[in-house]
């Protein structure tokens, strides 16, 4: 059975706590590494692994502890939503595995980490408690409205704030970069493609300001890939850049990818600079896993 675990922290400036979030998870048996990067503007840095469920969970409890004592929200800045130092853990079925499994390891994770953290978690996706699966955008606007924990305290930790813990199918976190830092237009973009608006199924769309790079970029999560493509995405972004006058200088892939969804030749489609199969698909990560 392998599960796949991507927590997300909100650290992506300091690679030493990185590193610690990492040992944290390698040091647990049958989990496996598969990716790990940090980005300075989003002050976030991703962490993939996948394992058994005992081991994905063991890990993910080990990292949110390394996350209570490495980050502190009272002082952190940065452009993307965020409610916790470890502020967002999915959990993703992958081979042998179902939402049944990820479902008892999201709660599993939960309740240590409410119980032995005492950090307030609240539940997202296909691990919500009860009535219709809560989206993360809809649990972030719940949890800035006050409403109380799925579990744990019923106020934020001082130092580590919340954790949403949630269950979802692969998703494919995609950026699109313009050419200039016209973070107005990256917003207008990313409100006229999100599904929320009417734009294209599954999408996630937010325009961010990248300081250290001097630039825009539409930011995504592409949680359909069945119905919507990464080309999908990047068309979208160029035709509304166009509109608006502004340039499109290339993509992003933060995390990995399933090959079914970024061929090579959809690779050079987005401009997706410095693409490696071996590196960015997930199935040639696990399959390095388990030989």
């Amino acid at each position: 059975m392998w599960i796949e675990c991507v927590p997300n922290f909100s650290e992506g400036r300091d690679v030493a706590v990185l590193e610690r979030l990492v040992r944290a998870v390698e040091a647990v048996p049958r989990t496996v590494l598969l990716d790990q990067g940090m980005d300075a503007d989003h002050n976030r840095a991703v962490v993939t692994f996948a394992g058994t469920r005992a081991a994905v969970v063991e890990s993910a409890f080990q990292a949110c502890a390394e996350a209570l004592r490495s980050i502190d929200m009272a002082s952190h800045l940065g452009v993307h939503p965020r409610i916790g130092a470890m502020d967002v853990c999915p959990f993703v079925p992958l081979e042998g595995a179902s939402h049944g499994d990820c479902r008892a390891a999201a709660w599993e994770l939960g309740e240590r980490i409410a119980a032995e953290l005492a950090i307030p978690v609240h539940y997202y996706g296909g691990a919500t408690r009860t009535g219709a699966a809560r989206s993360l955008p809809a649990l972030r606007r719940d949890v800035r409205a006050g409403c109380a924990p799925d579990a744990g305290p019923p106020v934020a930790h001082p130092r580590a704030g919340a954790v949403a813990i949630g269950v979802r199918d692969p998703l494919i976190a995609f950026n699109v970069e313009l050419d200039g830092p016209e973070v107005e237009a990256a917003k207008t973009i990313a409100a006229r493609i999100r599904e929320a608006n009417g734009g294209l199924p599954g999408l996630r769309a937010l325009g961010f300001l990248l300081a250290s790079k001097g630039i825009a970029q539409v930011s995504t999560n592409v949680c359909d890939v069945e119905r919507t493509s990464l080309r999908d995405v990047f068309d979208a972004v160029l035709v509304g850049a166009q509109e608006l006058g502004v340039g499109v200088r290339g993509s992003e892939l933060v995390g990995l990818a399933p090959r079914a969804a970024l061929s090579i030749e959809t690779a050079e489609h987005v401009r997706l600079a410095d693409f490696d199969p071996e590196r960015d698909w997930i199935e040639a990560r696990l399959e390095r896993a388990g030989s």
